[in-house]
């Protein structure tokens, strides 16, 4: 009788979940923004339940357990199969690199390290700041003869970029009510232009520092999804391949993250293997919570359908920062490039 009680509340609660991440955003209401952002975990009690139904021989109870397994199958099953070979696209790969190097991360040689292991094309850096900028410049110059770095006094924001390729174009990018620059450059690569959007969106971690409202939650992701929305609608009217990458602050099931990828692909879900969690990178206490390592998917690179995405991983660590690095190798599909 437990089992029945335990599996049918279960189920309940995963459906009710479900139907409202249709109709509200996250925004509306932040116990539905927790759970988006920690979706993945509220799938840990269903194998305890299907067992304590197996246990108990309780058909009923196994049979309601088929909901909740359905939608983790559903949601996260794709992340666990086993990749297809790629579409064979001709042409140079270019491999795309995003870092939260950590704002009090003055060690450039280790962050230098990192990416020299990658061997990236294209590096986006965000909360890029301090001597760390020079350094870095020195590190790389030779092999990123092109950047466009934050300056002293962050008058430029902390985002920047290396590429092999050529900038054509280099801007901080203001969109109406939206609280954070964005980093907009166009890159000339073998002979196409390629928009390049490097982002850092407002997070939520205050919460876990200091404890706050739920109104706080809530503006927060009001926040993001006000962002999201904007750069999706400036997208929309460009033309020719792009890249959305850097640290979203979001989940793949938040409404920032549907936002998104409304007409851009996630190079990690695509291609990539497991949860792909990025932050924190190490495991850490606050006010005496013990937060565990590489908790949640929040760095992501987007592309659009002019590119075939390759391979995506989890890059290494350089020791320092509470990120780790998302890698993504893409190819120009020249069917639909223009």
């Amino acid at each position: 009788m437990l089992s029945v009680i335990l599996a049918t509340a279960y189920s309940g609660g995963i459906i009710l979940w479900l139907v409202l991440r249709v109709i509200l955003p996250d925004s509306r209401l932040w116990c539905l923004a927790v759970a988006n952002t920690f979706a993945e975990y509220l799938f840990l009690p269903l194998v305890p339940i299907i067992l304590a139904a197996w246990m108990a021989r309780s058909r009923w109870a196994l049979a309601t357990t088929a909901v909740p397994l359905a939608v983790f199958l559903w949601m996260f099953g794709p992340l666990f199969l086993p990749r297809l070979p790629p579409p064979r696209v001709e042409g140079r790969p270019l491999i795309i690199m995003t870092f939260n190097v950590w704002g009090f991360n003055r060690n450039a040689q280790a962050i230098a390290s990192v990416i020299r292991q990658v061997d990236p094309d294209i590096v986006l850096l965000q909360e890029f700041r301090g001597w760390v900028v020079t350094d870095l410049a020195e590190e790389l110059g030779d092999a990123y003869p092109y950047h466009d770095l934050p300056d002293a006094y962050l008058t430029k924001g902390s985002l920047g970029i290396f590429s092999r390729y050529p900038i054509v174009s280099a801007q901080r990018l203001l969109l109406p009510d939206v609280w954070r620059p964005i980093l907009y450059t166009i890159l000339e690569v073998d002979g196409q232009r390629i928009h390049v959007f490097n982002l850092h969106l407002i997070s939520s971690s205050r919460v876990f520092r200091w404890g706050s409202s739920p109104r706080y939650i809530e503006r927060t992701y009001e926040r993001r999804e006000l962002a999201a929305t904007r750069l999706q609608k400036f997208i929309a009217t460009l033309e020719g391949p792009i890249i959305v990458a850097g640290d979203l602050n979001t989940t793949p099931q938040t409404t920032t993250y549907r936002i998104l990828t409304t007409d851009l692909k996630d190079a990690f879900y695509t291609v990539g293997w497991g949860f792909g969690h990025t932050y924190p990178a190490r495991s850490r206490r606050i006010r005496r919570t013990l937060i565990p390592a590489r908790l949640l998917r929040i760095d992501h690179i987007l592309y659009s359908s002019h590119f075939e995405a390759v391979r995506a991983y989890v890059g290494p660590w350089d020791g320092i920062s509470d990120h780790l690095p998302v890698v993504a190798e893409l190819r120009l599909n020249q069917e639909v490039s223009p």
